[in-house]
């Protein structure tokens, strides 16, 4: 598998290869033993149609539970998150239309507002601001909103920057 390859659903991406338990060690815990004959396979199977885009494992590294072996995209379900201004977003509604210009890619693509998030973009932030030192300054809390943006058969160059114009109703 190889970063660019198209998938489809239930294809192999990988294959899992989970050790048979030996014994128990003096501390009650199991002990496992790799590449016995007693080893079980398991195909890590593709979710869904798509393009692999990273691939983290090496062939013949160990993996934890939940660690991804392969990360795959669907490239027809890509979406922009646009942080707009408190002040802006009460003429925001979803269905209105929207242009996305992809900087990389030097084109602007069709979009569609898909969601408008019910929290400020600072209720999710690692580092909440804090008001509690006696002043107060007001600023504007930013809202993000997720554009849909349908690229067909374009390619997606993801995590690059864009800008976003959304047509409001007067």
């Amino acid at each position: 598998m190889k970063i660019g390859d198209h998938v489809g659903k239930g294809d192999v991406l990988a294959q899992v290869a989970l050790p048979s338990q030996v014994g128990v060690a003096q501390n009650g815990q199991p002990r496992f033993e790799f590449l016995s004959i007693a080893d079980t396979r398991v195909d890590v199977q593709s979710p869904i149609d798509g393009v692999v885009i990273a691939t983290p494992g090496a062939v013949g590294a160990s993996v934890v539970a939940g660690q991804a072996v392969v990360v795959v995209v669907d490239p027809s379900q890509l979406w922009v998150n646009a942080n707009i201004d408190e002040t802006s977003v009460a003429r925001l509604r979803v269905g209105q239309a929207a242009s996305v210009h992809v900087d990389a890619l030097g084109s602007d693509m069709p979009g569609m507002v898909e969601a408008i998030t019910p929290a400020t973009a600072a209720t999710f932030s690692l580092l909440p601001s804090n008001s509690g030192a006696g002043s107060f300054n007001k600023v504007v809390q930013l809202v993000p909103v997720r554009i849909r943006v349908p690229l067909g058969s374009q390619p997606a160059l993801l995590g690059t920057s864009v800008e976003v114009k959304i047509r409001v109703a007067e």
